[in-house]
């Protein structure tokens, strides 16, 4: 593997064995990665940005305020930032398969709530989002306190 470095993306070569027709070929194919430093940065930032809206909807709930402002944060709030708090651990290479493991984990952890509080006969959709939301919150601090203790100047 050889790297041209360039940009805010580096193009690597990866070289790969092609079996098309039964006869194997090497053949070299670009592929764009993001470098390190610039994925550490945007996922301390988005960890930021979700620990923020995550705060503001539950500030919203306890204060009673409806409208479209908490629509939104709670929307934001219920499909990425349970599974955003536990898929940022993971650090992946992919950015969208982040994306798409942070919604798929945080309507999860919602739908596993809500079928407990069924089977418990306990409906109270305001504690459930409380409890996934202050959980959600404690992670996300760990996350963003680890973030800043390793790369303290924003080194890799």
């Amino acid at each position: 593997m050889r790297s041209n470095a360039g940009g805010p993306r580096d193009l690597v070569f990866e070289t790969f064995r092609d079996y098309t027709d039964g006869v194997a070929t090497d053949e070299i194919v670009p592929e764009y990665r993001t470098p390190l430093l610039l994925r550490l940065h945007a996922r301390a930032v988005l960890t930021a940005a979700l620990l923020a809206i995550d705060l503001a909807g539950l500030a919203l709930a306890t204060a009673g305020v409806g409208g479209p402002v908490r629509f939104l944060t709670g929307m934001v709030t219920a499909l990425a930032v349970p599974g955003w708090a536990i898929v940022s651990y993971l650090d992946l290479r992919w950015p969208s398969a982040e994306i798409a493991l942070s919604v798929a984990g945080s309507l999860a952890i919602y739908l596993l709530v809500a079928q407990v509080m069924v089977m418990t006969r306990s409906w109270t959709p305001s504690a459930a989002t409380w409890a996934v939301g202050m959980l959600a919150a404690v992670l996300l601090v760990v996350r963003l306190v680890r973030y800043h203790r390793d790369h303290p100047s924003g080194q890799p």
